[in-house]
């Protein structure tokens, strides 16, 4: 019979064990969620806390930021998925000369899109409802972007990896066929812009030869619509469309491809797995509350992307 010391150990080691592998992605410490997006980061490369992680360079001093006074007087649409979002507002962060922390607050309820949140069915307590879509044409997010706007920088913020902005499901072809969808595009591009920055394939399923022609078809439909919209276009490409490696022929990585380089020599392609292996270079925590919150703690290697998409823009 097991001495009450013997238990004691037993019962402090399981609890060790269990908290040891306690999945950290999504810990709900204080009501946060962290790296929850497709493609994001191992949960074993974040602290126990689930605040800080270690081993893979983002407590890295960022050396050499990106200068982006090219970007005065210009406007720029970006358009695609959690991959676009965290260059997007890093590059707004940037611009706006915001001070450098571990945790960088996002301003996405002050620079939200409406049309955007009615697609989420209003859930306006949902972060990603609001950090998913923007605009700086709210004098809420001219007042928090204060930099940018002085510099008459204007953007255009549309979520393409699915209809609702607040799930990762459906991808490009569920998205642009969609009424809402088309509506809240046409509604966010109402004005010429001097480059737009894109990604898909992320988020779209191709296990056969239905989904492929789904994708190819969708590809096509919205690079139509795309390129009359700007004389420049930046193509961000993960490594391997977020989990579609395993495919051993065509991929959407293999389709943009074929699809960009037979187009039109506007597009700029820039490779991301050349700069950095994971498909995001960026941590993210938010919360849902009444007044949500979107917070990113950016590696490096985001700001070599930002200078990849300057040039191409610039």
């Amino acid at each position: 019979m097991l001495s009450k010391i013997a238990l004691a150990v037993i019962l402090a080691n399981a609890t060790a064990l269990r908290v040891q592998n306690r999945p950290l992605q999504t810990r709900e410490d204080d009501g946060y969620r962290f790296d929850d997006e497709i493609g994001t980061y191992s949960p074993t490369k974040m602290t126990s806390n689930g605040m800080m992680p270690n081993g893979e360079g983002f407590n890295q001093i960022h050396a050499n930021l990106p200068n982006l006074d090219c970007f005065k007087n210009k406007r720029v649409l970006f358009m695609g998925d959690s991959t676009v979002q965290e260059i997007l507002w890093r590059s707004l962060l940037l611009m706006n000369k915001t001070t450098e922390s571990a945790w960088m607050k996002i301003p996405v309820t002050e620079c939200h899109n409406v049309d955007c949140l009615k697609l989420a069915k209003n859930k306006v307590k949902i972060a990603k409802a609001h950090a998913r879509c923007g605009s700086n044409s709210l004098e809420t997010c001219q007042k928090e972007l204060s930099v940018v706007e002085e510099a008459h920088f204007g953007f255009d913020w549309v979520w393409s990896g699915g209809k609702n902005p607040t799930n990762n499901f459906g991808g490009l072809s569920h998205a642009i066929y969609d009424e809402e969808w088309l509506s809240m595009f046409h509604n966010a591009t109402q004005s010429k812009y001097d480059a737009m920055v894109f990604t898909s394939g992320n988020h779209d399923k191709f296990r056969d030869a239905t989904e492929k022609a789904a994708y190819d078809k969708a590809l096509d439909d919205i690079l139509d619509m795309l390129e009359p919209l700007a004389p420049k276009g930046v193509f961000l490409q993960t490594s391997d469309a977020l989990g579609h490696s395993h495919l051993e022929q065509r991929t959407p990585l293999t389709v943009n491809r074929e699809k960009l380089q037979a187009r039109s020599s506007k597009w700029t392609v820039i490779d991301r797995s050349e700069i950095h292996k994971e498909d995001h270079c960026s941590h993210i925590k938010y919360k849902n509350s009444r007044s949500p919150n979107y917070y990113y703690q950016f590696l490096p290697e985001c700001d070599k992307v930002v200078e990849a998409m300057r040039q191409a823009i610039c």
